[in-house]
């Protein structure tokens, strides 16, 4: 093999890793949330499939242009892609900014304590009892 097409399959490969690196089951997350029911709110705000604050949904309308209401949280194709582009796209990017390491543990930390408990090193009874549970789930 010529030294190009080694680096062509190395990046490739390298690619695959980013991609998959911190990757999070949506299926599961949903589970945990809210059993799969579109229209749960929690009692600290959470809305929809992916108890999603209303933090989430400022931010998501802001960094892409979107308008969404707290009320658009209840269709679960607008939750999923919320909640699909805040454990893929910007809490790796924070955990990033931050120095952390992306991975699983930390990214669903983040989603369930926030990012500031993360940071600070707080990881709060009912985030612990999360991760076991996402762990369990996923056949860890």
């Amino acid at each position: 093999m010529n030294k190009s097409v080694t680096a062509v399959v190395i990046l490739v490969l390298i690619a695959g890793m980013m991609t998959t690196a911190g990757a999070v089951d949506m299926d599961i997350i949903k589970q945990i949330e809210s059993g799969g029911n579109p229209r749960a709110v929690g009692n600290a705000g959470e809305i929809g499939l992916y108890q999603l604050m209303p933090v989430v949904r400022k931010s998501y309308n802001q960094r892409t242009d979107h308008n969404y209401s707290r009320n658009d949280l209840f269709d679960p194709e607008i939750n999923h892609k919320i909640a699909d582009w805040y454990l893929h796209n910007r809490i790796p990017e924070m955990l990033r900014y931050y120095r952390i390491p992306v991975n699983t543990k930390t990214i669903i930390w983040s989603y369930n304590a926030g990012i500031g408990n993360l940071v600070n090193g707080i990881m709060p009874q009912t985030t612990k009892i999360y991760i076991e549970r996402y762990r369990r789930l996923n056949n860890e």
